[in-house]
């Protein structure tokens, strides 16, 4: 079995024989599969040029991969009081993981009420 990854959205699929003949994701039509048709990595091919990314933004924790990978996403973890709430890190922690300090690029979203 394998889990494979769309390298256009980055979805995982699990428990796969194969990899699906084409991402429902990208296959939406507010979206797009690129030029070279659908494509597809896995974890362990994905881990041999890219490392899980741990840093603080703008108070946040900020966890994702570098270098980018399919639309660039990354977690935040927000704590309060009351709760912690995360998202699921896009890939397990390893020992390729590093803290990073803080980006000059990360830039800080606030709500107004």
């Amino acid at each position: 079995m394998i889990n494979p990854i769309c390298l256009t959205c980055g979805t995982q699929f699990s428990g796969c024989e194969k990899p699906p003949e084409g991402c429902p994701v990208c296959e939406d039509e507010r979206q797009f599969v690129g030029w070279e048709g659908q494509r597809w990595t896995t974890l362990d091919d994905l881990g041999r040029d890219h490392r899980t990314r741990i840093q603080d933004d703008s108070g946040l924790l900020g966890i994702g991969i570098e270098p980018a990978f399919a639309i660039g996403q990354r977690a935040l973890l927000v704590e309060t009081s009351a709760s912690r709430s995360s998202t699921t890190e896009p890939f397990p922690r390893s020992r390729r993981a590093e803290a990073f300090p803080p980006s000059p690029s990360a830039t800080r979203t606030t709500t107004r009420r």
